[in-house]
């Protein structure tokens, strides 16, 4: 399933989360440190991308690559970033001139063999791919497990687990990498009624549950949903699982 990226545009750049500090800042242990050459493969309205120029600062050149022309015109600029059309099937940078491929939420749209042999071909030695996830944790959380079990009876062919692949172990298995790293964190994202409906939109799952049953269907279950786990304030309390994976290219 293709996103509708005209649709889900303007709401992903609004609702979407960011990502805990501590796991971004962890990406820049992983770099030179003087000047960084870097990709954004994927980068949307560019969440992910903002935080990492954030912890590199001004020693990063940061290409963020995004195909979908309604995502780039979402992006807010920032220093240190230019932007231009791509995929990450066929990444548009010389062979071994980055430090760092860096992907935050998109992994699961990439054909992942094409996409780690184009991190190899790219990449410095000691250079680095750093992949960030966060994910609603279904397992700990009452209220996700509930949203899960709306978009797996309306979206069509949902799971909940299609982002459970093996990414450390994938990177591991790959002749050109060297070591790597894996780490997590929990946190809570409390949302008003109206934010967590808006990142609901954003969802390409989402959007084909509403073509399948009816935007009013879905969205009425979804507001019959936050009214069991909505707290006195009026707030739901969305648990993550953010995870972040490294692997560094041997030298």
């Amino acid at each position: 399933m293709k996103p509708d990226y005209e649709r889900i545009a303007g709401d992903y750049r609004k609702s979407r989360p960011q990502y805990p500090e501590r796991l971004v800042a962890m990406i820049a242990d992983w770099t030179p440190a003087g000047p960084v050459e870097a990709l954004d493969v994927g980068a949307g309205t560019g969440i992910g991308t903002r935080a990492l120029a954030g912890v590199l600062g001004p020693r990063a050149a940061i290409l963020a690559i995004e195909p979908s022309p309604a995502m780039r015109q979402e992006v807010e600029a920032a220093q240190g970033i230019s932007w231009r059309d791509g995929n990450a099937e066929a990444l548009p940078s010389a062979d071994v001139a980055v430090d760092l491929v860096f992907s935050a939420q998109a992994l699961h749209w990439f054909d992942r063999p094409a996409f780690w042999r184009e991190c190899g071909r790219v990449l410095k030695p000691d250079g680095a791919v750093a992949i960030l996830y966060n994910n609603r944790d279904w397992r700990r959380d009452a209220f996700a497990a509930g949203y899960e079990v709306l978009l797996e009876r309306y979206s069509p062919g949902y799971r909940r687990d299609y982002r459970e692949f093996d990414i450390a172990g994938e990177l591991g298995a790959l002749g050109w990498t060297a070591c790597s790293q894996e780490e997590s964190e929990a946190w809570q994202r409390p949302m008003r009624r109206d934010a967590f409906m808006a990142m609901s939109r954003s969802s390409s799952r989402a959007q084909a549950a509403r073509d399948a049953v009816g935007a009013a269907t879905f969205d009425r279950e979804v507001e019959a949903l936050m009214d069991r786990h909505a707290n006195a304030n009026g707030f739901v309390e969305v648990v993550y699982r953010c995870v972040l994976t490294l692997a560094a290219k041997r030298s």
